[in-house]
This record gives C-alpha cells, sequence and structure tokens, in this order.
C-alpha cells in the first residue's frame, strides 16, 4: 500500500504539526507501507499554516470577513501542487489528507484514476471552531460537511467529534476513532534524573512545587482564568509555581495580567515562551504537576498524553476526548469547563498526596500500552487496509 500522505501542518512548529511529523514517521516504519509526504518537512511550505487569525471586526465587517472565509475554503479556484498519480506504479494508493481550509482537495482528488481510497484527517469541524460571532454557520458548515463527503474515509481524534459527523450524515462504519498519542522515546522521564539545574535557571528552589503547562495559548485554553485561580491559590501556598510554556493570541493578555499580580506572586508566574521541541520534554522533567485545565470538547489533547508518558500527574480537561480514554482519579485528575474546581485542584497537588505519583503510573502505564504514535499508525494502517478489502468488493 502506498500512501501519500498530505498534511499542510507538517512544517507547523505546534501541536498539529507535532501530531503530523511523528504519525509521519511511524508509517514510514509500518510493515508493507510506502510513503510520500507533502509539503517535504523542510520545504517552509508557505502553505503550512493556512487557517488565518480571525479576531473579531466590527459588525459591519462581518459579513464580508464570512465571505472571505467561504471563499478561501470552498470558492477559491486551486490546483495543487502533488506528486503525480500518474507516475505511481504497482501498489494501491490512499492518499491520507488533512485539509485545513483547502477542503476542496478531497473532491480532486478523488476525481484521480490512480487513487484507490481517500482517507480525511479530520481534527475539528473547521466552520464550527471559528468565532461565534460569524454569520451564516451553519451554511458554511453544510458547505464543508458537503465537501468531506468525497472522501471513502474519514479519521477523527474523538468519539466525540465521530458522532458530530454522523449528525451529518456521515456514516459511522466509514469513521475510524484514532486519539492523539506520545513519542515515549522522546517523552521519557528515564532520560532527565537532574531537573535542579533547570529550576535554578528559573530561579526555582529545589523544594516549590511546580505546575507546569506547556501548548498553544489560544483563547480556548482559557489560560488567562488559570492565571487568575492560581494567583489565588498562590496567596496562601508560597511554595507554589506557575510555568506556562507556549505561545499564541493570548500571550499578551497573560502578560498582562502578570503584571497586573502583587510582585510576590507575580514572580512565580514564570512565562517562558515557545520551546523548541526537542527542549520540551526536559521543561517538563522539572514539574511536579502537568496541567492542560481547559480544551474545546472534540479534542484529544496531544499535551495529556506526553504528560503522561513523562510520569507525571496531571490536571486535565473534563471533556469526552479525554473521558472517553482516561479515568478521572485513576489515570488523572480532571477540572471542571467551568472551572469551579481548579482552586480545589491546585491545592489537592500541592500537598503532594502519595496516591498522585500512583495515579500518574497508571496513566502512564495506558498511554505506553494504547497510546503510542506506533500504536495510533498501527490501528489506522489496519483501517485502511480493511476499507480497500470493502472497496474492492464484488459490486463496490
Amino acid at each position: 500500500m502506498l500512501i501519500v500522505y498530505y498534511n499542510p501542518a507538517l512544517t507547523e512548529p505546534y501541536g498539529s504539526g507535532t501530531h503530523a511529523r511523528e504519525a509521519l514517521q511511524e508509517l514510514r516504519r509500518a510493515d508493507g507501507i510506502s510513503v510520500i509526504e507533502f509539503p517535504k518537512e523542510d520545504s517552509g511550505n508557505p502553505e503550512a499554516s493556512l487557517e488565518p487569525a480571525i479576531t473579531k471586526p466590527r459588525s459591519c465587517l462581518r459579513a464580508p470577513m464570512c465571505i472571505f472565509l467561504g471563499w478561501k475554503m470552498f470558492l477559491k479556484d486551486y490546483t495543487p501542487t502533488l506528486p503525480s498519480f500518474d507516475s505511481l506504479q504497482g501498489l494501491p494508493i490512499v492518499v491520507f489528507i488533512r485539509t485545513n481550509l483547502r477542503i476542496r482537495l478531497i473532491k480532486f482528488i478523488r476525481s484521480q484514476p490512480k487513487v484507490s481510497l481517500v482517507c480525511a484527517e479530520v481534527n475539528a469541524i473547521v466552520t464550527e471552531e471559528t468565532p461565534e460571532w460569524l454569520p451564516f454557520r451553519s451554511l458554511w458548515t453544510r458547505i464543508e460537511i458537503g465537501f468531506l463527503s468525497h472522501s471513502h474515509r474519514i479519521m477523527v481524534v474523538s468519539t466525540y467529534l465521530k458522532l458530530r459527523l454522523v449528525e451529518y450524515g456521515h456514516n459511522p462504519d466509514h469513521i475510524l476513532v484514532n486519539p492523539n498519542g506520545a513519542n515515549t522515546q522522546h517523552f521519557d522521564p528515564t532520560r532527565f534524573r537532574n531537573s535542579g539545574e533547570l529550576r535554578e535557571s528559573w530561579n526555582i528552589p529545589d523544594h516549590a512545587y511546580i505546575f507546569g503547562y506547556v501548548g498553544g495559548m489560544q483563547t480556548f485554553r482559557n489560560l488567562p482564568e488559570v492565571v487568575r485561580t492560581f494567583s489565588e491559590f498562590a496567596s496562601r501556598s508560597p511554595d507554589s509555581y506557575l510555568v506556562l510554556v507556549g505561545g499564541g493570541r493570548d500571550s499578551e493578555k497573560i502578560r498582562k495580567i502578570r503584571a497586573s499580580l502583587p510582585f510576590e506572586i507575580g514572580k512565580r508566574v514564570i512565562l517562558l515562551g515557545v520551546l523548541p521541541f526537542g527542549q520540551v520534554p526536559a521543561a517538563m522533567s522539572a514539574f511536579d504537576c502537568g496541567i492542560f485545565p481547559f480544551t474545546n470538547p472534540y479534542c484529544s489533547p496531544l499535551k495529556i498524553f506526553e504528560y503522561l508518558a513523562m510520569g507525571l500527574p496531571v490536571i486535565g480537561p473534563k471533556v469526552p476526548g479525554v473521558t472517553e480514554i482516561f479515568e478521572d482519579g485513576a489515570h488523572l485528575r480532571l477540572a471542571e469547563q467551568d472551572g469551579s474546581n481548579l482552586l480545589e485542584l491546585f491545592q489537592e497537588f500541592s500537598v503532594r498526596p502519595a496516591g498522585n505519583q500512583q495515579m500518574a503510573e497508571r496513566g502512564r502505564s495506558l498511554v505506553l500500552e494504547n497510546y503510542t504514535w506506533k500504536a495510533n499508525a498501527d490501528r489506522l494502517c489496519g483501517f485502511l487496509r480493511q476499507s480497500l478489502m470493502e472497496l474492492s468488493a464484488p459490486g463496490k
């Protein structure tokens, strides 16, 4: 089987890029699989991040903004620079594609006679993820789903997202739920035995308790609320620190909140900015607890798997994409999405209960057994092989 792996996120530095590169690496290692990727990882392709950063315009500009979004997604004439399917010989050709905003590609690729199977990777319904103020949302969503229907099969990261697609009429038997995973060689706690120097470079004492976050700072992560809640907690817990790694739209808002805090509390909120991927495991090794308390309901947060692979106790989000895999109190602790128990969770973890590490070890065992990138690639390859058999059966 030859997989043409099309994912503009391959060159992105954030979570979606990590997902793409890790998945691609394991597909290359899979038995009986050949892979052609596009764009090349070192291409610096300007299409690496197609989603526009949409900020709320004045009311008079909302309709033009929505028209622009629809034009970019559905109407813009786009001839892709893809490998020549005509030159590929001998193996069934499967195109595994994450379209971002170029969803019209699916119909174009399926029309190619050499292509046996088109499988779309869907991590979100784009038009449902855009800001709530956009007009004509239901129209754009139905158009998006219509283009998505040109794929033979779909892979999603959560059952919640699968059920959303089924509501729009997609066949549940044609959708694979394949959550994110962790690179357990990269995120291996045995590689990092001494985090004291790193803590020292952050001006954090050895005895302090560090709540650490790694990830994007998009609005739906609700990190300003995390900082406010931590500041309330920190006023009565002088040995606790909050370390935030990452960047995004809310970065400036977070800096302003920290600047407004009393000096003794603000100095315990440490903003490291974006770190190279290779430095992230070392940073995590200095944490006492990995936090990722808020996200969208359909997400399968990559950092939850990586925290657990590092053996960290975790505060995760109580959303369907997490609760279908991890059990509250058994593998991690879950934050309500209204923030009502986050202060209580900070307090619970900071007293270092013995059960925290046992919980972390159970979470790590679950990730190592079922949620590595190899397991992710194995599930996908099995699904694609079965789908090829079904499509080649008589009468199909």
